[in-house]
């Protein structure tokens, strides 16, 4: 039975101030119920991208993902309509072989996928009901779904079967009261070619329907793409592009962020960051000369790196060449066990 209730401004406020702030998922996600879409043409690597987000979500010794804050959650789904089991999880193989063995304890247990005998698409609304359903007994704390079109039989670019769709992703996101992220498909379009709402497949009311929508594109520079936003909601960076590229193990690599005020940060991927984490971690306390045996003697990094890592947070220096990690209030935030009021 659908219902209807209003309240004041005052007891609104009042019901919010109560509970804990909300904070970043990552760039303008919030960790809040919310649907946000992410946008490219066929195979410019949106899901690959969705995999790196989740490692990078489920990892506690990454703090940033391309460059961007990125919270530390304990599960996430991806609702993968568009791609066989088999295939799939071999990417993903291949994905966490690449990673430290730690880190991959970190995130195997913690990330969910769809099983061989899932449908391949949403066919009616008992579907609906029963993907809700296992949603609900999963309680994921972000959801990822590859793509919007498998979430039902239709033609897209109908104003209200795109509608529909999206207010099924917005009661997925109320209901199990997290981001709701949507991977889907533009036109066809050059390359060059500048991307808004109107590049998006499909009806206008997609776009509406989205708290947020960011596109990934072809860069100029060969094997680069490049993300950006096309529409926020809740957040005010439009200009800001995060240059990437997808390495031989399917994981994103960060090249460098273009700022909104001109400017270009360059950065490293932090792979080797992670690493120095996992084992500083397993080890609970590390000397110098382990870390150079370890990292620096096997080319893994050189020396000046790793002195250069080793200054950054959550590592701390805990004695004389001694080295340990202080996860504190200035360190990566782990997201317990839900509750209503985590948000």
């Amino acid at each position: 039975m659908v219902k209807y209730k209003v309240i004041s401004l005052s007891n609104a406020i009042e019901l919010v101030k109560v509970l804990p702030p909300t904070v970043k998922l990552w760039w303008g996600i919030e960790l809040a119920p919310g649907v946000y879409i992410i946008m490219a043409k066929p195979k410019m690597g949106k899901s690959i991208f969705g995999e790196n987000f989740v490692i990078a979500l489920l990892n506690k010794y990454q703090t940033e993902f391309l460059g961007m804050p990125i919270l530390t959650l304990y599960l996430v789904v991806i609702l993968s309509f568009e791609e066989m089991m088999i295939l799939r999880t071999l990417r993903n193989i291949k994905q966490l072989e690449a990673l430290d063995p730690t880190l991959k304890k970190e995130i195997l247990d913690k990330f969910f996928v769809f099983d061989d005998e899932s449908a391949q698409f949403v066919p009616d609304n008992n579907g609906r009901i029963a993907l809700l359903r296992m949603l609900m007994e999963l309680q994921p704390q972000v959801i990822i779904i590859d793509s919007l079109g498998r979430l039902g039989v239709g033609q897209i670019e109908d104003s209200r079967y795109s509608q529909e769709l999206m207010l099924f992703v917005r009661e997925i996101a109320k209901e199990l009261n997290c981001p709701v992220i949507v991977l889907h498909h533009t036109v066809k379009t050059k390359k060059g070619d500048n991307v808004e709402l109107a590049t998006m497949a499909g009806s206008r009311l997609i776009g509406q329907e989205a708290d947020g929508v960011l596109t990934i594109i072809e860069g100029k520079e060969p094997g680069v793409k490049i993300i950006k936003p096309v529409a926020w909601r809740y957040h005010g960076d439009y200009e800001t592009e995060i240059h990437f590229r997808i390495t031989e193990n399917c994981l994103v690599e960060h090249v460098r962020t273009v700022t909104n005020d001109g400017n270009t940060v360059v950065l490293k991927s932090d792979s080797n960051f992670d690493k120095l984490k996992a084992f500083i971690d397993v080890k609970g306390e590390v000397f110098i000369h382990e870390l150079l045996k370890e990292f620096v003697n096997t080319n893994v990094m050189s020396r000046s790196n790793l002195f250069t890592l080793l200054r950054k947070k959550p590592i701390v220096k805990v004695g004389s060449g001694k080295y340990s990690l202080g996860f504190n209030e200035d360190g990566p935030i782990e997201i317990g066990v839900p509750s209503s009021s985590n948000i």
